[in-house]
């Protein structure tokens, strides 16, 4: 008995020290890694891979500090509006959209995701209008909406198909699947 208190410890220690360890390092080399994305940003002239490399910066900070993300994502959306990039203000609203599903925000992702396919429709993008689909139908599908979800979903599979859009038809089925 008297040896479990000295095990426990000698276990515990080194795995909260490898913790620490891994965690900075880790923490090291995002920022490298953003500092890196950053000097380029500044350095791009204003076109379609400045738009990319907000798009990146803003990924960085999704998970960490979401507030920095959406404002990332807002000026990559702001610079394809200005150059005409429709694409990827397309990219942009649904990168929007999931920023705001994270926060719980069920309304405002509909209105972001609703934009995106708009603009997907235009520019006849099957597969990002598949997916806006999807992404609507699992806003739908999290506040147990299921019948307007599968709606979008198979809304999602014909569009997919249409497109030929494998990837997407094996996550929607997934969805489909989870709403019956």
């Amino acid at each position: 008995m008297k040896n479990r208190p000295r095990v426990f410890f000698r276990t515990l220690i080194p795995f909260l020290f490898y913790s620490i360890i891994s965690t900075s390092g880790t923490y090291a080399q995002n920022q490298a890694k953003i500092d890196s994305i950053w000097q380029l940003v500044n350095a791009a002239k204003e076109d379609t891979n400045q738009v990319k490399l907000l798009i990146e910066l803003a990924a960085f900070y999704e998970n960490t500090n979401p507030d920095t993300a959406l404002y990332y994502y807002d000026q990559a959306l702001d610079l394809s509006e200005k150059i005409g990039a429709k694409k990827y203000m397309a990219q942009s609203l649904i990168l929007i959209g999931f920023n705001h599903q994270t926060r719980g925000s069920s309304e405002q992702t509909l209105e972001y995701f609703q934009q995106a396919l708009k603009i997907c429709e235009e520019i006849e993008d099957t597969e990002r209008i598949s997916r806006c689909y999807v992404n609507m139908g699992l806003v739908f599908h999290d506040q147990g909406s299921y019948n307007t979800a599968i709606d979008y979903y198979l809304k999602a599979l014909a569009k997919g198909s249409e497109g030929g859009h494998r990837s997407v038809m094996t996550f929607t089925y997934n969805n489909l699947g989870r709403a019956y």
